[in-house]
């Protein structure tokens, strides 16, 4: 469950998340609702709520093996800090470094940044 969390999750700005989007080794994850993933979101980023449990939740999790990073956002920073502590509390992620966008999307909506390979 996405409990609040309880350490200092590392936060980036959307400028310094937005160079990890050419990364191969870095994931970008929505913790919005189905709903609001469906009404837009970062180019190739997962799907994975707080909600998310059994095959939506391993399959995101299948898309997270070896990569190195991964950038969750919500429309506010705290919805995204709650997947990102949960992501933390896998032990098979535990060398997976686990940052949350600050300001959330619209944050990164108003900075102008798009994020697609190629």
């Amino acid at each position: 469950s996405c409990a609040l969390p309880q350490s200092a999750v590392e936060r980036l700005p959307p400028e310094r998340a937005a160079a990890l989007c050419g990364d191969p080794t870095a994931v970008i994850a929505d913790a919005r609702s189905p709903v609001r993933f469906a009404e837009g979101h970062i180019a190739d980023a997962i799907h994975l709520p707080c909600s998310a449990s059994g095959v939506a939740a391993s399959d995101a999790f299948a898309r997270l093996a070896g990569k190195r990073t991964v950038v969750v956002y919500g429309d506010t920073t705290e919805e995204a800090l709650a997947v990102a502590e949960s992501l933390r509390r896998q032990t098979a992620l535990q060398s997976l470094r686990v940052v949350v966008l600050e300001g959330g999307f619209s944050a990164w909506s108003s900075a102008g940044l798009a994020c697609s390979s190629g």
